[in-house]
């Protein structure tokens, strides 16, 4: 059996990176005017 395995380089491309920052900047004005930011991750206890 042939397997090629490659790494996951999805997340470096100009569409990945805009849409993280606009999720960014919409992060940052919804805490800014006393909401909560979504995807929020915490460390365990």
């Amino acid at each position: 059996d042939n397997v090629l395995i490659t790494p996951h380089l999805a997340a470096f491309t100009q569409e990945a990176f805009e849409k993280s920052r606009a999720f960014a900047a919409y992060n940052a004005t919804k805490v800014a005017n006393g909401g909560e930011a979504e995807s929020v991750v915490l460390p365990d206890d």
